[in-house]
């Protein structure tokens, strides 16, 4: 195994803990995430970068995630070991969203990361629902517009709550909450606002990371948006 393969399995782990962290203490991921950046200021960008992917990734995606799996699955999400059911989702996001990384990879470290965790006994269940989920995509009946439910398809296309895709459509209908709901998944950049004195100087932009670009916002006068940057923790007082 290559030295980056390795840190990409620590980080790996370490999303798998912050994701069981989230759940369990119901706390803001947001705020989880950014305690677990700031307590860890070696990390690379690079592993920064797909810590924040993966984790922030996984609960976006989580209803999307947890309609795939129990098509597969013999034992629904809602009835899994946390642990499991978290080493699971991430995977899932992996093989269908990073394609950076390797299929073979992500069910890789899902089966060593449940054998870590204290479930080798359930090595097989993670790895054979991984595999067939790669092996048989189609298996997935996904929701259509021929269904009836119009909600129902809104909230598993786009992985968003139900009551929500419900009190949006009460208020605008099919076709405007199907925009708002594509708009939520939309890569946007991260945006900033700047005190005005280091703007005008130009100190602002001096003071950025190496790699992270500043271009002008037409959202407000002081505002810009970053590219090159993955987290506000990165980024100098």
């Amino acid at each position: 195994m290559t030295e980056r393969n390795r840190k990409k399995n620590s980080v790996r782990a370490l999303a798998l803990e912050l994701l069981l962290e989230a759940q369990k203490e119901n706390r803001q991921s947001h705020l989880v995430l950014r305690d677990a950046l700031e307590a860890r200021p070696w990390l690379t960008a690079q592993d920064r970068a797909f810590l924040v992917r993966l984790f922030e990734g996984t609960i976006e995606y989580r209803i999307q995630l947890d309609y795939i799996l129990n098509q597969y699955a013999r034992i629904p999400t809602g009835r899994m070991r946390p642990v499991i059911r978290e080493i699971l989702r991430m995977s899932v996001y992996q093989i269908r969203y990073l394609d950076s990384v390797p299929d073979s990879a992500a069910v890789n470290e899902a089966v060593r990361l449940a054998s870590a965790k204290g479930f080798g006994n359930l090595r097989g269940f993670v790895n054979g629902i991984l595999r067939s989920i790669i092996r048989e995509p189609d298996r997935v009946r996904w929701p259509s517009e021929k269904d009836g439910n119009p909600c129902f398809r809104l909230q598993i296309i786009y992985s968003m709550p139900e009551f929500l895709v419900r009190k949006w459509m009460d208020a605008y209908g099919p076709e405007t909450v199907e925009k708002i709901c594509r708009s939520f998944l939309e890569e946007r950049p991260l945006t900033v606002r700047v005190r005005e004195q280091e703007a005008g100087t130009g100190s602002f932009q001096s003071r950025l990371p190496q790699g992270c670009t500043a271009e002008k916002s037409g959202l407000a006068p002081d505002a810009w948006y970053l590219k090159g940057v993955n987290h506000l923790t990165s980024l100098p007082d």
